[in-house]
């Protein structure tokens, strides 16, 4: 299974990675650390990688085993009192 990743979360992303430099083989990766807490950083696509496109280009990965860990949740934008926001809910 994988982590469902909505159209908006889609964009934000592709805006995201548009904002910052790098490398043209990198695209945003979804990570977490050991207390659960969710990142990006820029990396290059693995194989075995869950992909997530946006108008047919790669804008994040997502290692296999925290896409399961994810499954059944949702990365969303979402507006806060701060701002939009990329949210994880289930």
């Amino acid at each position: 299974m994988a982590l469902t990743v909505t159209e908006k979360a889609t964009e934000a992303l592709k805006g995201l990675l548009e904002t910052h430099e790098h490398e043209p083989e990198q695209v945003l990766r979804l990570i977490s650390d050991e207390e659960g807490n969710h990142g990006l950083q820029l990396d290059v696509p693995k194989e075995e990688d869950q992909v997530v496109e946006h108008d047919g280009e790669t804008v994040m990965v997502i290692d296999p085993a925290l896409s399961d860990d994810l499954t059944g949740n949702v990365l969303d934008l979402k507006e806060t009192p701060s701002g939009a926001n990329l949210t994880i809910y289930r």
